[in-house]
């Protein structure tokens, strides 16, 4: 039930959040292939979502659809089997040259850092800013501006 709410909240927060945010087409939900140890995630409905599971040791990486991110992580024993999906969305006013996309984490996840030189930003909905992190977390709407 707490899953079904999250997914309905983090929807709505799409659709509706405050008029800033606009995402793609949702579309049947399908697993994605070539995860560790044969286990299997959904990127929500997306089209053009992507999902990874954590393995239980060693780094792993996830790239953002339509976009030139590459996002990287480690696994460990408490973060294993923890999932992580991204997919792009558009972020109305957004600074020029920034990409942004969405990050939905189930469990615990180390860090997860650019594999290029770059900045990350999380995007505040509440004060409609941008504040400046060193990695990604946990859930949430996030920009990558590279260095030039």
């Amino acid at each position: 039930m707490k899953k079904i709410f999250a997914s309905l909240l983090v929807a709505s927060a799409i659709t509706f959040g405050l008029g800033q945010l606009t995402a793609g087409p949702a579309l049947a939900a399908h697993a994605s292939k070539g995860n560790p140890g044969g286990k299997k995630c959904s990127p929500g409905g997306y089209k053009q979502g992507k999902c990874v599971v954590v393995p239980a040791s060693g780094t792993y990486g996830i790239g953002v659809a339509t976009t030139t991110i590459q996002l990287q992580g480690k696994g460990s024993a408490l973060t294993k089997n923890s999932q992580v999906t991204v997919w792009p969305v558009k972020v109305k006013h957004s600074p020029k040259g920034m990409q942004t996309f969405k990050v939905f984490v189930t469990g615990k996840v180390s860090p997860l850092k650019l594999t290029k030189p770059g900045k990350i930003y999380r995007y505040d909905v509440a004060t409609s800013t941008w504040v400046r992190v060193k990695s990604i977390t946990k859930t949430g709407i996030y920009g990558v501006v590279y260095n030039k």
